[in-house]
């Protein structure tokens, strides 16, 4: 969407603007101490552009963000992606494990297992349903829900989202939908860091060629589920056999 000539995106993908917490991403500018009033900063320069966007996920979480972007006028639209909370999860897991290196223990842990139950954070974060249903209550028919299982269909999610945006959907004819953010290994973190930092820098031409060569020398292939995270994948199931997409009081877009 970011490339769309008719949507602006924010100067950065995530603001956190409107997150609970002052960090490193929103000091700067954050609605704990700046109300609305620095918001607009973040997506100079607008030249008209009919869509203005930004990418914040844990947004969903934030009693601020409710709150601040509801009292945007005209009222925006707001737009989740629902996934299997289980499948997440483990997607999330696997992302932080071995390509971030963020957590360095098992999923057991991850989860706050301990035999009978569930308590970690990344646990409860999953029981997004009852949110969505909050976030509905205020924002209503503005409100945009889609299954992430139609993301394995980018050109029609694109131009059904397009549609519903009032924005020309037939820019994404002829547009190359490969995916570039897949879960992989890492051989050394800190050198990848130091890619991503140094990323915005280089041209997106040169980047086609750099990176392939890049994962040749820092990529690995992901480890096979192991027996013990199979059964705790069936127990999740159960901890979260009432966070269905069917439970979601907004429609639900089908592609």
């Amino acid at each position: 969407m970011a490339k769309h000539p008719e949507a602006l995106p924010s100067k950065m993908k995530e603001t956190a603007y409107f997150l609970d917490k002052v960090g490193d991403k929103n000091r700067k500018a954050n609605y704990i101490n700046h109300n609305l009033s620095k918001y607009k900063t973040l997506f100079d320069p607008f030249n008209g552009e009919r869509v203005v966007f930004e990418s914040t996920p844990d947004y969903i979480y934030s009693t601020n963000a409710l709150e601040g972007l509801s009292k945007i006028d005209p009222l925006p639209r707001i737009l989740f992606i629902y996934r299997n909370p289980t499948e997440r999860i483990y997607s999330e897991y696997k992302f932080h494990r071995y390509k971030t290196k963020f957590f360095k223990g098992s999923f057991s842990d991850y989860l706050g297992w301990n035999g009978e139950t569930f308590s970690s954070e990344y646990f409860k974060r999953g029981k997004i349903v009852s949110l969505m249903n909050k976030w509905h209550g205020v924002f209503g028919d503005n409100l945009i829900v889609f299954n992430f299982k139609d993301l394995h269909h980018p050109k029609q999610f694109i131009t059904k989202l397009c549609t519903l945006l009032g924005i020309d959907h037939q820019f994404y004819a002829d547009f190359d939908f490969t995916i570039k953010n897949a879960t992989f290994g890492l051989r050394n973190r800190k050198l990848h860091l130091i890619g991503l930092k140094l990323q915005s820098f280089v041209p997106h031409w040169l980047r086609k060629t750099i990176i392939p060569i890049y994962y040749r020398f820092n990529k690995t292939s992901l480890p096979d589920k192991t027996s013990s995270e199979v059964e705790l994948l069936e127990k999740l199931k159960e901890a979260y056999a009432e966070e269905t997409i069917d439970k979601i009081k907004a429609k639900v877009i089908e592609v």
